[in-house]
């Protein structure tokens, strides 16, 4: 009983400064809180934009190929018709469009669902 009586002494002799304490601890343990949250969400949103921004550079990088490969092909058909000459890489350079055309449309697929 003694123990019960000290008890609740110790929580009665508790003064205001213990009480501010108390609210300025709990204060900054909720200002803590929050800025890991938003931290999170900062870091996420970071994430979220470099992934876009690597999509986007692979594009651009399939675009530079694909824009290489129809001067490549352009070049290609004009010696054909104008200097009879051979094409011999002309089905190689009409597949690489093609295969860049198709992963440029699935990347800005994922593009569009990162969106």
């Amino acid at each position: 009983m003694s123990e019960n009586n000290e008890n609740n002494n110790n929580q009665e002799n508790k003064g205001p400064e213990e009480d501010f304490t108390k609210q300025v601890n709990d204060f900054f343990n909720k200002a803590v809180k929050t800025a890991q949250e938003y931290g999170k969400k900062a870091s996420d949103k970071i994430d979220l934009e470099r992934q876009k921004a690597a999509i986007r550079s692979e594009i651009g990088h399939n675009m530079k190929d694909i824009a290489n490969a129809y001067e490549k092909l352009g070049r290609g058909y004009y010696d054909v018709k104008v200097n009879a000459k051979d094409f011999p890489d002309e089905a190689e350079t009409i597949e690489l469009i093609t295969k860049k055309e198709a992963e440029n449309a699935g990347l800005n697929e994922k593009l569009n669902a990162l969106q």
